[in-house]
């Protein structure tokens, strides 16, 4: 069963995360998200850094053809930029979540009741979002018990 949680207002700290950038088609984002959190994972521990929570996209303009994401994770501190992992944040500011409990499949669903409960209550999307891989994916689990968090910055 697919579910999500209610609908949160936030006030959020920056948040430093090293991870990979592309701009990609949606039936690339699997094979991208596969190679890029081995390559952040090397490089945050290479530099001695502490990963800090669990992996996550951050959106930076709402999908069309293709998605500008990057893949990454949050760390304690600031990473030095090596090959293709950059030195990144999540937003500070005022933001909207939801949890969406279920596999990925519902994702799309969830990100559209988040959107509408946006725009009905007045706010207006920055056009920065992100999702926060709470579970991490096996290839033997049940995808209901997956948890992502939705986020979407709002003004």
């Amino acid at each position: 069963m697919k579910m999500s949680s209610e609908i949160e207002l936030l006030e959020l700290d920056s948040v430093p995360i090293a991870s990979v950038a592309a701009d990609i088609t949606m039936d690339q984002m699997a094979q991208f998200f596969d190679s890029a959190y081995g390559r952040v994972v090397e490089a945050v521990t290479s530099q001695g850094r502490t990963l800090t929570g669990p992996a996550l996209a951050l959106y930076r303009r709402p999908p069309s053809d293709t998605v500008e994401l990057e893949a990454g994770l949050p760390t304690d501190q600031p990473i030095d930029p090596v090959g293709d992992v950059l030195a990144s944040s999540l937003p500070a500011g005022r933001a909207v979540r939801l949890s969406h409990h279920g596999g990925y499949d519902g994702l799309a669903d969830a990100w559209g009741r988040l959107i509408t409960w946006v725009l009905e209550n007045g706010y207006a999307p920055t056009g920065t979002s992100w999702e926060v891989y709470v579970t991490e994916p096996t290839p033997t689990m049940d995808p209901a018990e997956l948890l992502t968090e939705l986020y979407c910055q709002v003004l």
